[in-house]
């Protein structure tokens, strides 16, 4: 059965990687929709470990990537504080899907400070992002970062050297 199948990718861990895929497509694909989201988000909020969601990461199905991301920003921050986590959501911040970019920009939250480069260079890609609800992040970011709206809009806060507009 495949609670079997999920149980048994519990107990494996690291050596069971690429079936936490076909778990994301079925809790994706699930007629319980968000209860089944939530409990898979529980399971990582618990004992599971939160480095078999790499392999959602770097999936090239955009659903799968953003369950991944999903459950990062639902769980705490010492589960993923690597640079490993920091280069994946940085680059998701690309990527194609408007939803895996706000998810990614969510989850990397306790990444980023005023000191490094790519912070200022995220900053530059949100407020230019072509999708409304992307952009909307800007406001929550910039406000936790100590930095007024009108400062990026004008291209970077005063004092900033080698501030970025991309």
């Amino acid at each position: 059965s495949y609670a079997a199948k999920c149980d048994l990718v519990i107990g494996l861990g690291v050596g069971a990687l690429r079936v936490i895929v076909d778990e994301a497509r079925h809790v994706l694909d699930s007629c319980h929709g968000v209860p089944r989201i939530n409990s898979f988000v529980d399971q990582f909020r618990g004992e599971r470990g939160a480095s078999e969601l790499l392999e959602l990461l770097q999936s090239n199905e955009a659903d799968v990537v953003w369950l991944g991301v999903y459950v990062l920003s639902e769980i705490a921050f010492s589960k993923y504080d690597s640079k490993e986590y920091f280069s994946e959501l940085y680059r998701l911040t690309q990527h194609e899907n408007p939803s895996v970019r706000y998810a990614a920009i969510s989850a990397l939250y306790p990444f980023l400070g005023l000191a490094n480069i790519e912070t200022r260079m995220l900053l530059v890609r949100i407020r230019d992002d072509e999708d409304e609800l992307v952009r909307g992040c800007l406001e929550t970011l910039a406000g936790s970062l100590g930095i007024p709206l009108d400062d990026l809009e004008r291209g970077g806060p005063p004092g900033w050297p080698g501030w970025i507009d991309e």
